[in-house]
């Protein structure tokens, strides 16, 4: 095992832990009044003082581009022809009527998360199974590039709106 090595003892046991290095926090200089530190700006600092903490920037920014296009179909789906409201005809594993914004979003989510090459499996609400995202074999496999599992519910809520 890699990393630093930590002694602890509790009574008359004593273990030895292993454990990566502590990241080192960003701090800001300048902040904006209106919007902040945005996602972005973040993930960069992190980034640059936690050198190896780049593949999870990379996994962020995927989740950030997919909430995006998530928050833009919420907002599409209000309008009176929008197709994207109902149900989808299934039920997910909470035993909810799936709706099609439901399963929309799931899928945007997968793909978002798919295309960071960051994340082996996902394990979403609107799934019975964990899925991998990466082979598209039913069978869940855990490639060996791929160091992330991620569980979601892609759009939390949406039982109780009429979305």
């Amino acid at each position: 095992a890699s990393g630093n090595k930590i002694s602890t003892s509790a009574s008359s046991t004593t273990s030895t832990l292993y454990s990566s290095p502590t990241p080192i926090t960003p701090e800001f200089d300048e902040i904006c009044d209106t919007t902040g530190v945005t996602l972005t700006r973040f993930m960069h600092e992190v980034e640059r003082v936690n050198p190896e903490l780049q593949e999870l920037a990379q996994l962020f920014s995927g989740i950030q581009t997919a909430s995006k296009a998530i928050t833009n179909l919420v907002k599409r789906s209000q309008l009176p022809s929008s197709s994207l409201l109902g149900l989808e005809g299934a039920i997910n594993v909470q035993g909810e009527d799936q709706k099609k914004l439901d399963v929309i979003t799931n899928d945007i989510l997968k793909m978002a998360l798919r295309h960071t090459g960051k994340v082996g499996i996902v394990a979403s609400e609107e799934e019975d199974q964990p899925v991998d995202v990466i082979s598209t074999d039913k069978e869940v496999l855990y490639e060996e590039g791929s160091r992330y599992v991620t569980v979601f519910d892609p759009l939390d809520g949406s039982s109780n709106v009429d979305a």
